[in-house]
């Protein structure tokens, strides 16, 4: 039986310290929440989240953990405990006092606990095919101690990972096909909508303008965030589809927990994921400062997919490192301090951000580039989450390899090409960004703005836009 999904809605709600995405339908006076259990995800409510919403505003999360819903690191993050604190902060956080609360499988062990820790909040219970904690140890036989069997062998460390993920997720596949009652309930559709929870990867946050039928992508440094380039998205989408994602770690994007999660090998890959994701072959790619340096890896990595690129302030990793002089290495300090431990969070985040914005509003070429009102957006951005640790972890993960780690020096980009730089830039020095054409072997441009320093595309919004929409449009 198909069910028609197109009333569903879906957003993001932060409880504690993690946000949970969420499938919505109907505005009804009593909230409903459907709880799924393990290998699901919202969409295993799908039929009751459309039936019940005539009476009802029904809700199905996508547990911590599951599809979109943040991933915390430890295994304590999962205890059941907190998994009822996610439940009961969802209810406050849609504005209500009480909801009826439905759960399947693990879903409904939650829904168990939920009941009997707060019953204040829920108004009715409801659990499929999962009997209370106290019931099940009760009751408990050695046949059904058999038939639990994978409960214990998910205990043992990453075996089961490998073996879960393998052949194209081949035993998760076979397990809900063949435990049905009926052939065919999970069809080949459904399941390619489960695979693509069970991938997982880095959810990605992203604004998006225009329609047009060439893709633009624009990434952002340090320490912004998409709106970095909220000039640009607009102009350009006049021509194109205009796409700038948080950069992962950065405001609503996920922030993996380890260093190794931001090696730009990665970032590469969520910018080449980002294409494929958006339906598109190709993408022109559009980067400044860190995002410079992530579109000059793509295009070296994936030219089949990158039509065009544009780096703003940073050369490619070769070119900085073939023109290091002492004087950069000083410029660059900044960038050995963030390879302290937690002390550089710490500072950064000392009385409301201050050295920040200090940062900010002090290396322009200009004044008031960074209005009060500018850091206000990103202050809100940097107060997400382990959002500075996962900021820091950028140089982390990559700057003692550029500086000091073997690369191949003879790698070529082979795509047409496309430099900006403010000449008053005292991050990145001018003899730094010295003779880039030399390893650009295709079409290649270069364009130095004299009253600009390194926020090129705020500075000298207007002139970088030009800049632009004339190169994309050659």
């Amino acid at each position: 039986m198909a069910t028609n999904l197109e009333n569903i809605t879906f957003d993001y709600a932060q409880i504690g310290g993690v946000r949970l995405h969420y499938a919505k339908a109907g505005e009804g006076e009593k909230l409903v929440i459907l709880l799924h259990g393990f290998p699901e995800f919202w969409y295993s409510w799908r039929h009751q989240i459309v039936a019940l919403s005539d009476e009802y505003t029904v809700v199905a999360p996508d547990m911590r953990g599951y599809n979109l819903s943040e991933k915390p690191p430890s295994i304590a993050d999962y205890a059941i405990e907190k998994l009822v604190d996610d439940v009961i902060g969802l209810v406050h956080y849609l504005g209500r006092g009480q909801a009826a609360i439905v759960g399947h499988d693990w879903g409904a062990s939650v829904a168990w606990a939920a009941a009997q820790k707060h019953p204040e909040t829920v108004w009715k219970l409801a659990a499929l095919q999962v009997p209370p904690a106290s019931v099940w140890r009760r009751n408990q036989t050695f046949k059904q101690f058999l038939a639990s069997w994978y409960m214990f062998f998910l205990q043992i460390p990453r075996l089961p990972e490998w073996l879960l993920a393998r052949n194209n997720f081949a035993m998760l596949e076979n397990a809900l096909k063949t435990s049905t009652a009926e052939k065919n309930v999970f069809t080949d559709e459904i399941i390619a909508e489960y695979k693509k929870t069970w991938r997982g990867g880095v959810r990605l946050h992203y604004a998006k303008a225009g329609e047009g039928e060439k893709l633009v992508i624009l990434l952002h440094g340090f320490p912004e965030f998409w709106y970095s380039w909220r000039h640009q998205i607009v102009a350009l989408s006049d021509e194109y589809t205009v796409v700038a994602p948080d950069m992962r770690g950065y405001n609503l994007s996920e922030k993996p927990p380890s260093i190794a999660d931001y090696a730009i090998e990665k970032l590469v890959d969520d910018v080449i994921g980002l294409v494929h994701y958006l339906g598109r072959g190709q993408a022109a790619i559009v980067g400044h400062d860190w995002g410079a340096s992530v579109a000059w890896a793509a295009a070296q990595k994936h030219p089949e997919t990158v039509w065009k690129l544009a780096a703003l302030q940073v050369p490619p990793a070769s070119v900085w490192r073939r023109n290091q002089t002492f004087k950069q290495f000083l410029a660059s300090w900044y960038m050995f301090f963030l390879q302290i431990p937690r002390l550089p969070e710490w500072l950064l985040a000392r009385n409301n951000f201050a050295m920040l914005e200090n940062a900010l509003k002090t290396s322009t070429a200009e004044k008031n580039v960074f209005t009060d009102e500018i850091i206000a957006e990103y202050k809100k951005t940097w107060r997400e989450p382990f959002a500075l640790r996962a900021m820091i972890n950028y140089y982390r993960a990559n700057i003692l390899k550029r500086f000091f780690g073997k690369f191949p020096t003879n790698e070529k980009i082979r795509v047409p090409t496309l430099f900006i730089y403010g000449e008053q830039d005292q991050a990145v020095l001018p003899e730094t960004v010295k003779d880039i054409s030399e390893v650009v072997d295709a079409p290649f441009e270069e364009f130095h703005i004299p009253l600009s320093a390194h926020w090129v595309q705020q500075e000298a919004a207007e002139t970088v836009t030009e800049i632009l929409r004339e190169f994309l449009a050659e």
